[in-house]
């Protein structure tokens, strides 16, 4: 009798860390970007006590981390860099019967959708810098590690643990690079109302179309 294991929904980096493979194709692929408090926040008090009453991470070392994914941004990302986002101007409610204003606490803000545009784009503008700082961390670019995975001869001879880590971090640039082109379009949208436009899939250049299909694990049997 024949028998099956699944390894579950894991990305390359968890497949390689547990069990000393990855996949060239992986559609649960992740890479984690990092976010945090500026120091001359003007609100950086209240913020800090924020998130350290929400459990929230290494707030003053490595950051806030949040993983990416090929079709979506994890909800808690969204809420967490508006809250950071947010300016005193926010936390400004008008007083009774239009007499000045009374500020409120960031608790009670609803993270869960956007504030305002202002604030959403300050949002997607901090998600894009994340993606390229990065970017910036890899010792190689994206176009390196494709040269070398396509000689072939030469990337056969490298040992099995470097060629797994050379496909998980072309993977990781990919989704950051995906990740900074779907924030770019959401700014336009904001900033115009108009949703920019982008090619349908089937009717890109080949050569494009095949790396979408390799980028979100769907391969094409003839």
């Amino acid at each position: 009798e024949q028998f099956f294991i699944s390894y579950g929904q894991k990305s390359n980096a968890e497949l390689l860390l547990l069990y000393g493979f990855s996949l060239d194709r992986n559609p649960f692929n992740s890479v984690e970007i990092s976010v945090g408090l500026l120091d001359d926040d003007p609100l950086y008090d209240e913020k800090k006590a924020f998130l350290q009453a929400a459990g929230r991470g290494d707030i003053e070392g490595q950051g806030l981390i949040f993983p990416l994914y090929n079709d979506r941004y994890p909800n808690e990302l969204l809420e967490c860099v508006r809250m950071l986002c947010v300016t005193p101007k926010d936390l400004e409610k008008p007083g009774a019967w239009g007499e000045g204003s009374t500020m409120v606490p960031l608790s009670a803000l609803d993270l869960t959708t956007p504030l305002d545009d202002a604030n959403e784009a300050l949002v997607f503008e901090a998600i894009i810098e994340a993606c390229k700082i990065g970017l910036e961390r890899y010792p190689t670019t994206e176009d390196d590690d494709t040269a070398l995975m396509s000689d072939r001869r030469m990337f056969k001879g490298l040992p099995q643990n470097a060629r797994n880590a050379i496909r998980l971090r072309r993977t990781e640039k990919r989704l950051l690079k995906r990740t900074i082109a779907t924030s770019e379009r959401r700014l336009v949208q904001i900033r115009t109302g108009v949703l920019d436009p982008t090619p349908q899939p089937w009717k890109l250049p080949p050569k494009r179309f095949d790396q979408i299909l390799d980028d979100i694990g769907v391969e094409i049997k003839p």
